[in-house]
Formats: structure tokens, C-alpha cells, sequence
């Protein structure tokens, strides 16, 4: 079995299925907010791996494992702090508050029953606006979507964003350290970090957050992204690896140690699937990176689909869904994350060298 170099992606372009992988993960969610806004509780690998994990969770899992792996590679790559938070900035809020206008306005005139007058005027629709702008996620607006069967929920996936943000920030802390550039540093940092962070009360150490059920493991697939970035001249990825960290996830189950065990397995093979030559498949990957626009508008989108059909299958719902979120994920890509993209380097020429930059550079500009 042919066994590939991680390092090997700076001799590449774009060959890499990143962009199908983010897609995917963020259609899981999709599919997987199908049962609760449908009012059903059985979703699918919920019950296949009786409550351990569903295709929600795994979508976001991906994501923060990609996202761990491209926003190290970032800031390796930012010729300073200021930059690197620029194209942060840039990538996370165009769309995000574009997002939050239109559903401000179309989930009104769609679904709101409150007057037009009194529901732009009303507090909790100007908090909306700002308290996520601001990541502190407020899902309610007024008299929208209280006869849902998942009520008074507007947007239920711009949670992860603020930890997310948190997690960027954790990355330039690393970088301006010098972590990031040296290896054992890197990965004694981590283990600290991780140490500390499993100390009762779970996380208090690492995050001045609430800290929801899900976020220690987001956190942990994130800097897993992060640490294979760092180690990338000592990883290979290759099929036999994959499927014996999968048999240690089988193995250990039942103990405390799968949870961490299946966390790297997930994120390896997701390395695997994206990168390895053997698993790419060029004609089905998108050359633009519609995820972030599929996740910011699906559960609005979902929301009013309930709003009028409320007892939908969940399969009938996600494909509904798919419909209507697809033309928007494609509007906020060239219309609004695309050309603010462009703005990256307006403050300050690339650093030399910078422009033969390797592949996950090339996708981490995009991120």
C-alpha cells in the first residue's frame, strides 16, 4: 500500500478533495437538523452508535479538524499577527452578517407574525444582529418560528463560531510563541494545554466560555488539525493506518480512552480522504468552497420549511432544504465571501516566497 508524506503537499497545488470534504460536512449537518426541526429524536447515527455520536456532530467534528490544520498553516504563513487576524476577519464575517441580515428580513416576511414596524424596531431583532456579530449567539427573534416543532430557534449552528473564533485566537497566541515552528515545543504546549483543559471543572482553563457538552471534543479536533500541521514532515498517511486506528477506536470501547482514540481516528482518515493520491477524486470535487454558505443558512432555511410543513419525513425536509440552501451557499460564495477574499493583501504585500505556496496554504487563503 502506498504510503504518502503530509510534507509532500508543498510540492502540490490544489490536488486535494477539501473542498468535496467541507461540503459533505456541512450537508451532514443539514441532514442531520432534519429530525429535530422535523420534531423526531431517531436520527440516524444517533442510533446506529446508540447516542455516541450523530451526523451533526461529526459534520462540525471535520470542520474543526480541517479548520485546525489550515488556520496553523495560516498564521505559519502570515507575514504578521495583523494579516493573519485580517483574513480571519474576512473569511468569517461578510457572510455571517450578510446571513443574519437576510434571515433578519426574510423570516418576517416569510413566516413572522409580529407587524413589519414593530418587529425591525423590536430589541430583540436589533440584539440579534449584533450580539452575533459579536459571537454571542442569540437564536430568537420575535415572533418568528413559536409554532415550530423546534420553536424560537432561528440559526442553531452559529454556536460553534465563537469557539471557533476562540480556537483562531489560541492558534496566534501558539504562533506569536513560536510554537508553530518548532515542533517539540508545539506538542509539549499541547499536552499542557490538553492536561490543564481535562482538569475539573472540564475546560474553565482554556476557555473564558460557556462551555456547551460538544466543545471539548471540537476543541481537541481542532488542535489534532493544528498538531498534524506542526508534525507534518514526520506523518504519513496510508490505508493500514487508517483502518488500525479504527481498530484501536474498536478495541477500546467502552473505556475512557475511545473517546480520544476515535477523535484521531476521524481526523486521520479525514487527512487520508483529503490528501492521499489514492482517494482523490477530481471530477467530483467543486472548485469553489460553498460549505460555509450551505452551514450558515441551513437551519433558517430548514426553519421556515417546518414552519410550513411541520410533519415532513426528514429525508423529504433535507432534500427541500438542499434546494432552496444551495442557490444561497452559491450566492454568498462569489457574491460576498469571493470578493472579500480579495481584500486579504490590500494592507501589505505577501511575504517573499509566499506566492508558491503549497496547496493547504492555497486552501487555507480560502478559509
Amino acid at each position: 500500500m502506498v504510503s504518502h508524506p503530509l510534507s509532500s503537499l508543498d510540492q502540490n497545488r490544489r490536488e486535494n478533495n477539501l473542498n468535496l470534504i467541507r461540503l459533505l460536512a456541512a450537508l451532514m449537518v443539514t441532514f442531520s437538523h432534519a429530525w429535530p426541526l422535523t420534531g423526531r429524536i431517531e436520527e440516524p447515527l444517533a442510533v446506529l452508535t446508540g447516542g455516541f455520536l450523530n451526523f451533526g456532530h461529526l459534520g462540525v467534528q471535520v470542520f474543526f479538524v480541517i479548520s485546525g490544520l489550515l488556520i496553523a498553516q495560516s498564521f505559519d504563513r502570515s507575514s504578521s499577527v495583523f494579516r493573519y487576524a485580517w483574513a480571519r476577519v474576512l473569511r468569517i464575517y461578510p457572510a455571517l452578517g450578510m446571513a443574519l441580515l437576510l434571515t433578519i428580513v426574510a423570516v418576517e416576511f416569510i413566516a413572522g407574525t409580529l407587524p413589519a414596524m414593530e418587529y425591525f424596531l423590536h430589541p430583540s431583532t436589533v440584539a440579534y444582529l449584533k450580539n452575533n456579530l459579536l459571537f454571542r449567539t442569540q437564536y430568537d427573534l420575535p415572533g418568528v418560528f413559536g409554532g415550530n416543532p423546534y420553536p424560537n430557534s432561528v440559526n442553531g449552528s452559529l454556536w460553534t463560531l465563537r469557539y471557533e473564533v476562540f480556537l483562531y485566537v489560541l492558534v496566534a497566541l501558539f504562533g506569536c510563541l513560536g510554537f508553530l515552528r518548532n515542533r517539540v515545543v508545539f506538542n509539549l504546549a499541547l499536552l499542557i494545554c490538553f492536561l490543564i483543559f481535562k482538569k475539573p471543572p472540564e475546560g474553565i482553563a482554556i476557555f473564558p466560555l460557556p462551555l456547551l457538552p460538544n466543545v471539548p471534543t471540537l476543541t481537541a479536533c481542532f488542535c489534532l488539525g493544528s498538531f498534524f500541521y506542526v508534525n507534518r514532515d514526520r506523518i504519513r498517511l496510508n490505508m493500514p493506518s487508517v483502518l488500525a486506528s479504527w481498530v484501536a477506536v474498536a478495541v477500546l470501547h467502552g473505556t475512557v480512552a475511545m473517546e480520544a482514540a476515535y477523535i484521531f481516528a476521524m481526523g486521520y482518515s479525514i487527512l487520508f480522504l483529503a490528501f492521499h493520491p489514492l482517494a482523490r477524486v477530481p471530477n467530483l470535487v467543486p472548485k469553489n468552497d460553498y460549505s460555509y454558505g450551505v452551514y450558515i443558512y441551513s437551519f433558517p432555511v430548514q426553519q421556515l420549511i417546518s414552519s410550513f410543513q411541520p410533519t415532513l419525513l426528514p429525508s423529504v425536509h433535507f432534500f427541500l432544504a438542499c434546494l432552496l440552501v444551495f442557490p444561497l451557499a452559491v450566492f454568498s460564495w462569489h457574491w460576498v465571501e469571493k470578493p472579500a477574499l480579495r481584500l486579504k493583501d490590500m494592507f501589505a504585500a505577501p511575504r517573499q516566497g509566499e506566492t508558491g505556496a503549497d496547496p493547504v496554504h492555497l486552501e487555507a487563503r480560502r478559509l
